[in-house]
């Protein structure tokens, strides 16, 4: 009887999944309507909260401009009174390469001029930031994990053999 045992295991089925996953991994590009869906969620939550998504509850109207909105936009919240920044923020353009996703939010409009640069940096008006950047709220971070978690679960869904 031998005493000697031995095992061998063929991971060559592992390394081909391995090696699909890394190349899907090496241009992100199918990944980037995914994200490009939860910024408009979170654009649409800034607007709904008044910036308190992000962390940072916007300064109020003025009450001279409060009354004047009133009059000519019955009922618009902040940063909402023709409704042109929050329609280019809830259609970004989108620039895309494998490895990068650039929003830019175009709110130049027929009606008003970009109003977003002002109130982003507080130039000449209250500081009402819509845009946030690097870290992400937390809800947005836990958002942006799952939708990757998400994407790769299903790389190695699809890169799995056939059985």
């Amino acid at each position: 009887m031998p005493d000697d045992w031995s095992i061998r295991v063929d991971d060559a089925d592992a390394r081909r999944q391995l090696r699909l996953i890394e190349v899907a991994l090496s241009d992100l590009r199918p990944f980037w309507p995914a994200v490009t869906r939860l910024f408009r969620g979170w654009m649409r939550r800034q607007f709904n909260t008044e910036g308190e998504f992000a962390g940072q509850r916007w300064q109020p109207l003025s009450p001279v401009y409060a009354l004047q909105k009133a009059r000519r936009y019955p009922g618009r919240g902040i940063l909402h009174a023709s409704g042109q920044l929050r329609r280019a923020a809830d259609a970004p353009l989108r620039t895309v390469s494998p490895h990068a996703l650039t929003l830019t939010i175009d709110d130049a409009g027929k009606e008003h001029g970009p109003v977003l640069q002002y109130h982003q940096a507080g130039d000449g008006v209250p500081r009402r930031p819509l845009v946030f950047g690097d870290p992400l709220p937390p809800l947005a971070a836990i958002e942006l994990e799952q939708a990757a978690a998400d994407y790769v679960a299903e790389l190695f869904r699809r890169s799995r053999p056939a059985r």
